[in-house]
């Protein structure tokens, strides 16, 4: 009878990562990103996947407005007191939701218009 081992993770801080990139660690073809301290593979995307982006990228600008810098594809950095963030709750919206990003409660964003 075969017993199934454990896997053990190990959580990666952001400095370990940009150390390891500086040193030149990785391969410069491979498309990694860090994401709670888990390094995982970045893959390619579709065409489908690139139109959601660009419509939520738009949809958000509208939301916020000038002042706020909206990044879709740029690497950012956030400090410890951010990580560890979760969901208190998953809910499945149609097309016709309206939803208000919890930094610009007053922003009204139709779930339509993020998507493809």
């Amino acid at each position: 009878m075969m017993h199934a081992r454990s896997v053990r993770m190990r959580r990666w801080s952001r400095w370990e990562y940009e150390q390891l990139v500086e040193r030149g660690f990785f391969r410069p073809d491979e498309r990694l990103e860090l994401l709670d301290g888990l390094m995982l593979v970045k893959e390619p995307q579709s065409s489908a996947h690139m139109t959601a982006i660009r419509l939520v990228e738009d949809a958000l600008r509208m939301a916020f407005g000038t002042r706020w810098d909206v990044r879709t594809q740029g690497p950012i950095a956030l400090d410890a007191a951010r990580r560890r963030w979760g969901y208190r709750s998953i809910q499945a919206l149609g097309p016709d939701a309206v939803v208000s990003p919890l930094a610009a409660p007053a922003a009204r964003v139709v779930v339509a218009d993020l998507l493809p």
